[in-house]
């Protein structure tokens, strides 16, 4: 799993499969909560507003990638 965050546009994407496959479909799951498909298989979820959704819960850094301290699961 990889996790990259654009602080400019405040949006976090979680690459969920470790080789980079081609978007078949796309889902807003709920608001700012986007999840992206290659055929069935969930590839990657974006969240939008990701500092103020998740930003007690992670620990943000201003990097292109990082891994997050989570302390809980996200559901």
């Amino acid at each position: 799993m990889k996790v990259s965050y654009d602080s400019k546009a405040d949006a976090m994407y979680i690459y969920l499969s470790p080789k980079k496959k081609r978007v078949t479909k796309t889902e807003e799951m709920s608001s700012g909560w986007i999840a992206d498909y290659s055929g069935k298989e969930l590839v990657g979820i974006e969240i939008l507003d990701a500092a103020k959704v998740l930003g007690s819960k992670l620990k943000m850094e201003e990097k292109d990638s990082f891994q997050p301290s989570i302390a809980h699961r996200i559901k």
